[in-house]
């Protein structure tokens, strides 16, 4: 009887053995396809931000000035398009992680790039990124428009702000008056001292504005939902754009709602003329 139960154990053991051998040969196998796996994935992916960023580039070619044509970008997915000057890089979002300052060189390093004849002008960031496009929801509409020696790119999203924007300043808060815009530029065209003096025209231009605002919905202009908030500003500007030096934040006008901690749908802007003065208008969506 022992040794009946002595041959059984002589034959189990090597069975059990070869049974764990092919139980880690499987475990490394599946390693290694695994690792495989995320290879071909990855070059996938380098490959399609090649042909993104040869897209654009072709675009830019043929671009004349003044003019501006839609793309739609497809691939690939979870990355962002950095731009620095004349030069663009396509990246994994993760490689924005670090030293702010030194964003952009980390995707030029974990990405692929290329150089353009042109510097580029946008608006989008991605976290705290400037001049980012975020790829995480695809395809994305973008448009590239040539002004000069400047190459700006703005999203979907943004032309349908710039056409909300049009909308506000069009609003005629009270029949038979003046419209928004022309409220506002008679506002910004009174002397500092006349400014002081007038609070209660500020304030009304403030309640005329939310007013003009809540004619329009939002959401359904820009297909979201949610907490939505704006930024809206109006300002004293040269022929450029920028802010006055005279007299710059007293002629500020701004409304802001639920702005805070919330994720930035898009923003625009124009430059209205009268006489010989500018004024810039501009408008920024948020979104929690």
């Amino acid at each position: 009887m022992y040794q009946r139960i002595k041959k059984r154990k002589a034959i189990l053991l090597p069975e059990g053995l070869k049974l764990i051998i092919a139980i880690l040969c499987l475990l490394i196998l599946f390693y290694l396809a695994f690792q495989l796996y995320n290879l071909f994935i990855k070059k996938t992916a380098v490959e399609q931000a090649k042909e993104s960023l040869n897209d654009i580039a072709n675009i830019i070619n043929g671009l004349e000035d003044g003019k501006k044509i839609k793309y739609v970008y497809t691939a690939p997915k979870d990355w962002v398009i950095v731009f620095n000057g004349n030069e663009y890089c396509s990246c994994p979002k993760d490689a924005l992680k670090g030293t702010v300052t030194r964003e952009f060189f980390q995707c030029k390093e974990q990405g692929v790039c290329k150089e353009s004849p042109y510097n580029f002008e946008l608006n989008e960031v991605c976290f705290v990124t400037k001049n980012c496009l975020d790829f995480q929801n695809i395809p994305r509409e973008l448009f590239l428009r040539k002004e000069s020696n400047k190459i700006v790119i703005y999203t979907k999203e943004e032309e349908d702000i710039g056409k909300l924007l049009d909308r506000v300043l069009s609003c005629m808060p009270i029949e038979g008056e003046k419209d928004l815009q022309g409220k506002i530029i008679d506002y910004l065209e009174l002397t500092a001292e006349e400014r002081r003096n007038n609070i209660n025209l500020r304030t009304e231009l403030f309640k005329q504005l939310n007013s003009c605002f809540e004619q329009f919905s939002i959401s359904e202009a820009l297909g979201i939902s949610g907490d939505i908030g704006r930024i809206f500003e109006m300002y004293n500007c040269d022929s450029s754009g920028n802010l006055s030096e005279d007299d710059p934040w007293i002629s500020l006008i701004q409304v802001t709602t639920n702005y805070d901690s919330q994720r930035i749908v898009g923003s625009n802007n124009k430059i209205l003329k009268r006489d010989n003065r500018y004024f810039k208008a501009s408008i920024t969506i948020t979104n929690r």
